[in-house]
């Protein structure tokens, strides 16, 4: 395999510094430290893994990665998120600390098969959550409370609902005008009539 790999890189014009192939399971504790403590790029090639060896992986190798290692894989371990997108029901998820972006891929970009295989880059990033709580907190701080809420709907309430007294108060006196008015003009037809009716 190394002799094939350092060919293949020789034919698309690559150098390669030295390089140490291991075989095994990498999720023994010999490779674990390995791979979380000094790897920088990681490519899983998880397109055909079961749920249960991906779950191995992200609590054992992706949880446990250095902040800035980026893992690439041929199935995303998060949805992509952004803070203002998280919720708290996304806490135990690893969409809290990893930055996911699809990879934009070629024709027959495998070659286990012909077929179309999407590549998602991952960035390991626990300053996510912090932004996430600093986020909250904030939006939280400016948001009134239920309280709050209340009694400023309660004093909007009160200055724009007039008391009983006040339409009372001011159509009281154009109302006793009127009144006065057409009583004056009734009294002043009556004794008008009256005179019409002695003559």
């Amino acid at each position: 395999m190394e002799s094939t790999f350092r060919s293949l890189m020789k034919w698309h014009g690559k150098r390669v510094r030295d390089f140490k192939l291991i075989q095994g399971d990498f999720l023994a504790q010999d490779h674990l430290q390995l791979i979380t403590e000094e790897a920088t790029i990681i490519f899983i090639n998880n397109f055909a893994f079961t749920a249960d060896l991906d779950k191995k992986i992200k609590d054992a190798i992706i949880k446990n990665c250095a902040p800035g290692t980026k893992i690439i894989s041929t199935k995303a371990y998060a949805k992509s998120k952004a803070v203002p997108e998280l919720r708290e029901r996304d806490l135990n998820d690893l969409s809290m600390m990893l930055d996911v972006t699809s990879l934009r891929t070629v024709n027959a970009p495998a070659s286990w098969t012909g077929g179309h295989v999407p590549y998602y880059l991952h960035v390991v990033n626990p300053a996510k959550i912090e932004r996430y709580f600093e986020y909250k907190n904030k939006k939280n701080s400016s948001t009134p409370s239920l309280d709050e809420r209340r009694s400023n709907s309660s004093k909007t309430s009160q200055r724009k609902k007039p008391t009983s007294a006040e339409p009372d108060n001011k159509k009281a006196p154009a109302t006793k005008t009127k009144a006065k008015k057409r009583l004056n003009e009734s009294q002043s037809k009556n004794g008008k009539a009256q005179k019409r009716k002695r003559g």
